[in-house]
């Protein structure tokens, strides 16, 4: 304990001292935060000058980091990688040797708009967050995370859903709020395992008829879109229990979704 807590005296100190030097070894620290929009000069510091062995969770939030070193590859122990809220614009290969990386968040970097292929190989990976950014398709290495399960696309300028998506199929959850999509492809059919699907914000003019296959979906959010009908077919996804339809057109909801005993429909206009 003696360690921990001298570790943690030494972050402290570094918000009211930013040009001090760090301690050669951080050996026991498991998780670190840095959040102010000023120290950019601490976290190279920090690479730099330790290796931080143990560390599971890094945050760095700063609003002033504009790229990831090659060098974020030596700590392979991290679970968690938060980057978000910064000026990224580049995801560097080496990222793909966090081989125990089980949490990604890049939301708001504005510029980050790509991944690089390696990103693949986070074989242990189950939740990606690349919200608030300049992403216009999902790209390609995401398809290939064998273990994703949770996948957040909110407020980018995605147009389309690829039929690669019937790779995903161990998506559980699915967030593509604000952006440009207008078609649900039946290639979304194969994801037997996602739960919740939110896709409010968008262009959509129809819900296809293979959504019903999804039969683990318990909540669909299409909240503001273009819609003006529902497919009968939805009455068959038997664990749906939330149904968000709101500020669409749709002016008629088929009984056979009215009569489902566990399922609320929110439609107002």
């Amino acid at each position: 304990m003696p360690c921990k807590t001298s570790c943690v005296k030494v972050i402290k100190q570094l918000a009211n001292h930013m040009r001090m030097e760090l301690p050669i070894s951080f050996h026991c620290l498991n998780i670190l935060l840095i959040k102010n929009e000023e120290i950019e000069q601490i976290v190279n510091n920090l690479f730099y000058s330790t290796r931080l062995s143990s560390l599971t969770k890094l945050h760095v939030i700063t609003k002033g980091i504009n790229f990831i070193p090659a060098w974020i590859g030596q700590f392979t122990n991290l679970e968690l990688l938060d980057v978000s809220y910064n000026l990224i614009f580049q995801i560097p290969p080496e990222v793909s040797l966090l081989i125990n990386l089980r949490k990604l968040d890049l939301q708001f970097n504005v510029r980050l708009n790509d991944l690089p292929d390696q990103l693949s190989q986070l074989s242990k990976l189950t939740k990606l967050n690349l919200g608030d950014n300049e992403f216009t398709r999902i790209p390609l290495s995401v398809f290939k995370l064998p273990c994703l399960k949770k996948l957040l696309l909110h407020r980018n300028h995605i147009s389309h859903l690829p039929k690669k998506i019937k790779k995903m199929t161990r998506l559980e959850y699915l967030n593509l709020n604000h952006n440009k999509i207008r078609v649900l492809p039946d290639e979304i059919s194969p994801l037997s395992n996602l739960q919740v699907l939110c896709i409010n914000d968008n262009e959509l003019e129809r819900i296809p008829d293979t959504l019903a296959t999804l039969k683990r979906l318990v909540i669909l959010s299409v909240v503001r879109n273009r819609l003006t009908q529902l497919p009968c077919s939805m009455e068959q996804m038997s664990d749906l229990n939330v149904l968000e339809l709101s500020k669409n057109q749709i002016w008629h909801i088929p009984e056979e979704l009215k009569s489902k005993p566990n399922l609320a429909i929110r439609n107002s206009f």
